[in-house]
């Protein structure tokens, strides 16, 4: 992927704090996924969606934490795989968001800045990765409306972590103010229930679980 100027300076900036980062000009790297997995278990705020690869044979141990409409492949209908992608898009900045949300629970002042700027500017990367993979790619005409939320749901992650940023070098109380309110915004999208919404509409086979996660399937 070809780094932005501002991504370009986070890694000298980076590379200067640590040697050893990733940001260090004589090792790149860009986030990696292995798609081989049968199941990914993403954490929704209060929701998990589970992603469950769909195959001629479902594996036992799904069987058990299904229903048994869904046990019956012959029920199933997995959501595509266009669709599935900004759901796992969503999903990976979600459960990146939570390593920024413990260290914000510290006071400052007994941070460990260090980390806590690396930490800012490896999600900042991420927001930016995921948003060009979700910019190029075409969802059902059913699955726009959440297209288009979760691009914003990302930009305003990608806008408080900036603002976070500032705020260590400048000590502003604008800055953190700024990215307390887009951390807000991101907060308050209206996803999951959009997702459900379009899923049963679509007839897509879902369930949902006591612990508060969504079951659903994706076409191999």
């Amino acid at each position: 992927m070809k780094l932005t100027e501002t991504q370009k300076n986070f890694r000298k900036q980076m590379a200067e704090i640590d040697p050893n980062s990733t940001y260090n000009n004589n090792h790149k790297s860009e986030p990696k996924r292995n798609l081989r997995f049968p199941i990914i278990l993403f954490s929704f705020f209060s929701l998990a969606f589970l992603v469950t690869l769909y195959k001629p044979t479902i594996p036992n141990f799904l069987e058990s934490t299904q229903s048994n409409t869904i046990n019956n492949r012959n029920n199933v209908h997995p959501i595509p795989n266009s669709d599935a992608a900004i759901i796992d898009a969503y999903s990976i900045i979600t459960n990146n968001s939570d390593i920024i949300s413990k260290q914000n629970q510290i006071p400052f002042e007994q941070r460990d800045l260090i980390i806590y700027k690396k930490n800012l500017m490896d999600s900042i990367v991420l927001c930016d990765y995921e948003l060009d993979r979700i910019i190029s790619i075409k969802p059902s005409n059913d699955f726009l409306p959440a297209k288009d939320i979760i691009i914003e749901y990302i930009n305003n992650k990608k806008n408080a972590y900036k603002y976070y940023l500032d705020y260590i070098n400048t000590r502003k109380s604008s800055d953190n103010e700024l990215g307390n309110k887009y951390l807000s915004l991101s907060n308050k999208s209206n996803i999951i229930p959009l997702l459900k919404k379009i899923f049963e509409e679509n007839n897509y086979t879902y369930t949902n679980n006591e612990n508060k996660s969504i079951n659903f399937y994706v076409k191999k």
